[in-house]
């Protein structure tokens, strides 16, 4: 039994370990992934941060320079708009100038009523003046319009570039943002990181109850150890015994010694069963058997042989059993003199009950006709109201009140 739990136990032990081993490389796996995740996360991260440095960097020269640029360009756009507002305005006024000087009013002189030499001379003059300065004027705005459309086109850029500005911005907020992002997920991983090495740092319940089914073999290795000392001592011992039994059997030291009487109990029987059955049973005593083989071992045996053939024992009647226990009995107890004088008293506790009313016959005629003659005193214990009746003297044993008393008593 013991055997089998250790053998339940080892099995238990190696499904343990498998699942072990399973969840150990689970672990590995899941370890190894989240490094490797982490790798690429940092990986991600550190590029992330990079770009958003280079993005930012970027963004704070352009947002100089524009910055710069635009106030440059707002400035020149608000010198020039005054400049070519003035322009236009002396324009007007060169060129309403030159109406008035082509009227001829302006040469009209109400002293000579008429027109005056001087004044159309001056005139002329200024006229010629106004002309040049019309000229200048002219292209003057020109020059300015020229300056508007660049400045215009440079506003454009400057909207351009401040459009460019907000998009490398939102790039490195957004890279910012990713930075960020990165950041919480290779923290994410580092925290699981940590929490499956630390799990598979400690011992796990699959640890544990391996420590505790070890422990549970070491236990059944010494209780096994110690029953098998005590099963070889066992195997000595039973070795021993069964050496006593065979002795003590009916092949052994029962037969060794019937040897030696066999003939001579075998005619101790034959005559009280002669006597006891008319020679309807015979009874002989043997120390040897021989087997189908052929083989001759010793084993004490008794055989019965009625006049049916050879039987059994538990094969005879009631009736029958009791004479042959009779015979062997009282074959068996002639031999305490076999080497010496029978002793001379014979004790028969309830020996002939359960006979019939011949065999009781039959056997208070032997006991009057031989055992009588051998022996100076035979007792017949029975219970047997009728067999009792057969003997002359009788000792009576009652028993009242816990106290047994015996009467002599005559048939």
């Amino acid at each position: 039994m013991i055997e089998r739990e250790k053998s339940g136990i080892e099995e238990r032990i190696g499904d343990l370990e498998a699942a072990q081993a399973k969840q150990k490389q689970q672990q590995k796996e899941v370890i190894d992934n989240l490094k490797k995740s982490l790798a690429e996360a940092q990986k991600k991260a550190r590029q992330a941060q990079e770009d958003f440095k280079q993005l930012e960097q970027g963004f704070k020269d352009i947002s100089r320079r524009t910055g710069q640029h635009q106030k440059e360009v707002e400035q020149s756009v608000r010198e020039g708009r005054t400049e070519l507002t003035e322009a236009r305005t002396i324009l007007d006024r060169i060129r309403k100038r030159a109406v008035e000087l082509g009227t001829q009013e302006l040469t009209y002189c109400s002293h000579i009523k008429g027109e005056c030499a001087l004044e159309k001379e001056r005139v002329a003059k200024e006229a010629e003046e106004l002309e040049k300065q019309l000229v200048t004027y002219v292209k003057r705005v020109r020059e300015l319009n020229k300056t508007a459309v660049r400045l215009r086109k440079e506003e454009e850029e400057v909207e351009s570039q401040q459009k460019l500005l907000t998009k490398k911005g939102n790039k490195a907020t957004d890279a910012h943002n990713i930075q960020l992002a990165l950041e919480g997920v290779t923290e994410n991983i580092e925290t699981k990181l940590k929490e499956a090495e630390k799990e598979a740092e400690k011992a796990t319940e699959l640890e544990a109850l391996l420590g505790k089914e070890f422990k549970r073999l070491r236990t059944k290795k010494v209780n096994i150890n110690k029953m098998s000392q005590g099963v070889l001592r066992h195997k000595a011992q039973r070795k021993l015994l069964e050496f006593w039994e065979k002795g003590f059997g009916n092949a052994g030291i029962k037969s060794y010694m019937l040897d030696s009487v066999a003939e001579i109990l075998n005619q101790k029987v034959d005559e009280f069963t002669r006597f006891l059955t008319d020679g309807e049973v015979g009874i002989s005593f043997q120390t040897q058997s021989t087997l189908k083989s052929g083989e001759v071992r010793e084993k004490f045996d008794i055989s019965i042989v009625s006049q049916a053939g050879e039987t059994t024992y538990t094969a005879s009647s009631g009736g029958e059993r009791r004479r042959i226990d009779v015979c062997i009995l009282l074959a068996l107890s002639e031999l305490t003199g076999l080497h010496g004088k029978l002793p001379n008293l014979l004790v028969l506790d309830e020996v002939f009950d359960h006979l019939d009313r011949e065999g009781m016959n039959r056997v208070v005629a032997l006991l009057r006709s031989k055992l009588l003659g051998q022996r100076e005193t035979v007792f017949v214990i029975t219970h047997s109201e009728a067999l009792a009746n057969y003997f002359e003297r009788r000792l009576l044993v009652t028993k009242e009140s816990g106290i047994s008393t015996i009467n002599v008593a005559k048939g």
